[in-house]
């Protein structure tokens, strides 16, 4: 029921049976019980306190950031491709010469559609001296040129929480290179840190430097095994299905569906289309949307929209637990007018993975709804 050591039992299998899995080859691996905490520590290991500035996606779920706000970080947000919600080359190299000071790059693949420029962006980091945090929390087989996300980053982290490709409940893994970035993440909250020389202090080695405790606990471990033998047959299913999808919707006037480079691979965590508003004669997608949910679409807008949009990043939050450095920079609403853009004409369908020949049916059930109600958008 307790696995202590993360090079060992179960803990072992999981980082063995990932790498195997997954195409990945990296030296180090460390199961956590989040990505959240994966990325936390991440942050520590390369250096990130308070006052450091570290240039990050500004289109991500919030946890790819904020724990490097909870550290003291300043966040540089950088806007993303309108078209993927990716960051490009060009926009951290921007950041990059207007911030020589960055500490450290942290971004993501939204939403299983891999960052096409990650080989520039790592090599930029890698000239500079910058590390890059790698979030692949969407991203499980997904790949650029042949080589699987997490393969660029200084420390890459993957989540296994319950909605993910490979779901455990809850728990993190985190792969680097760096034997000395590796021993320094399992100072936060980890077992198995090892002092050079005398007195061997027992609480260091079991619960770190900082006294916490993050370990995955062994039976998520062992879940997230069992679910990881499945994951091909599951991201080929995703691959077909919404194949089928795109291919049935191809002619609505209003959606389009932006290809990856062919030799590129999504894991379709979430199935994501375009909208085209001259398509709809101009109307408003929430208009179009709310047509379709009621012609029986399961169709959603994009409602979590840029880090800039939350409260976090555009005001001074009073707590008493609060870390956040005060002489951080704030944000408004449309500051990344591309991850604006990207939010704003994005229609989510559901992902299916199920086998197709189980859910083909459904799929044409969507589409043919689609294109009945198709009259019905105001």
């Amino acid at each position: 029921m307790s696995v202590i050591d993360p090079n060992q039992g179960v803990s072992e299998e999981l980082l063995d049976e990932f790498q195997r899995r997954l195409g990945l080859q990296r030296s180090y691996g460390l199961t956590v019980n989040s990505a959240t905490n994966g990325l936390h520590a991440a942050y520590r290991a390369v250096g990130v306190g308070p006052g450091s500035q570290v240039a990050a996606i500004g289109y991500t779920f919030h946890a790819t950031v904020t724990p490097a706000l909870d550290l003291g970080a300043h966040p540089i947000l950088m806007d993303v491709d309108s078209l993927t919600g990716n960051l490009r080359y060009e926009e951290v190299l921007r950041t990059l010469n207007a911030h020589p000071d960055v500490q450290a790059i942290g971004l993501n693949h939204n939403w299983g559609v891999p960052c096409a420029d990650i080989e520039r962006i790592a090599e930029l980091a890698r000239s500079r001296g910058v590390p890059l945090i790698e979030d692949c929390s969407h991203a499980h087989g997904a790949s650029v040129d042949g080589l699987s996300v997490g393969q660029f980053g200084t420390v890459s982290v993957f989540s296994l929480q319950s909605k993910k490709l490979v779901p455990a409940g809850e728990g993190g893994l985190c792969f680097t290179d760096d034997p000395v970035l590796h021993a320094a993440m399992l100072t936060v909250g980890h077992y198995g840190f090892k002092r050079s020389g005398p007195p061997d202090d027992e609480s260091l080695q079991q619960t770190g430097i900082g006294g916490l405790q993050n370990r995955m606990h062994p039976l998520a471990a062992v879940l997230a095994v069992s679910q990881l033998r499945r994951l091909g047959q599951v991201l080929r299913n995703r691959e077909q299905n919404a194949a089928r999808l795109r291919g049935a919707l191809h002619d609505v006037p209003y959606l389009t569906f932006p290809e990856l480079p062919a030799t590129n691979r999504a894991s379709h965590y979430a199935f994501r289309a375009r909208y085209e508003p001259k398509g709809a004669d101009g109307d408003p997608l929430v208009d179009v949307v709310a047509a379709l949910r009621r012609a029986g679409v399961p169709v959603e807008l994009d409602r979590g929209g840029p880090l800039t949009s939350k409260t976090i990043f555009q005001e001074q939050v009073d707590s008493p637990i609060s870390r956040l450095d005060p002489t951080r920079p704030l944000y408004k609403d449309h500051d990344l007018p591309n991850a604006h853009e990207f939010c704003r004409r994005s229609v989510i369908f559901p992902v299916f993975s199920r086998d197709p020949t189980v859910v083909r049916d459904v799929i044409d059930v969507i589409a043919e709804r689609i294109h009945i109600s198709r009259k019905a958008v105001p």
